[in-house]
């Protein structure tokens, strides 16, 4: 089989270990890892009130609880693999600290979404119908 006309991709395959605010973007959306990736980003952003109550902040802070939980998850596949190292468990531990830190900024429990009296009682009718 030949590969004559189809176009790869530029982007990123793998998770670059510096974080770049716009890593998503850069990544192959094609891959499922990725794919993961953003979806995890949109339930953090969804679970956190949506994009319209969230500020740059926070936006920011979720980028990075999404690359850093990525990072950590890589470590665990290496460490369960027997790929230990005294750097990567000190990034490990440093790393889960921090994400915890990040989780408890945003805020660790979900947030519904503010709606309105009319989205309510739409809600409402439909249940009726």
């Amino acid at each position: 089989m030949s590969n004559i006309g189809v176009k790869k991709s530029k982007k990123r395959v793998e998770i670059s270990t510096k974080f770049t605010p716009r890593f998503l973007e850069d990544l192959d959306g094609r891959r499922s890892a990725v794919r993961e990736l953003e979806r995890r980003f949109h339930q953090l952003v969804a679970d956190l009130g949506g994009t319209t109550y969230l500020s740059y902040q926070q936006t920011a802070l979720a980028r990075r609880a999404i690359h850093l939980e990525a990072r950590l998850e890589s470590l665990e596949a290496a460490f369960s693999e027997g790929m230990e190292s005294s750097g990567n468990l000190m990034f490990y531990t440093t790393g889960s600290n921090a994400l915890l830190g990040i989780f408890k900024a945003l805020g660790i429990k979900k947030q519904a979404p503010e709606i309105t009296l009319e989205q309510h009682l739409g809600g409402m009718r439909d249940d009726c119908a």
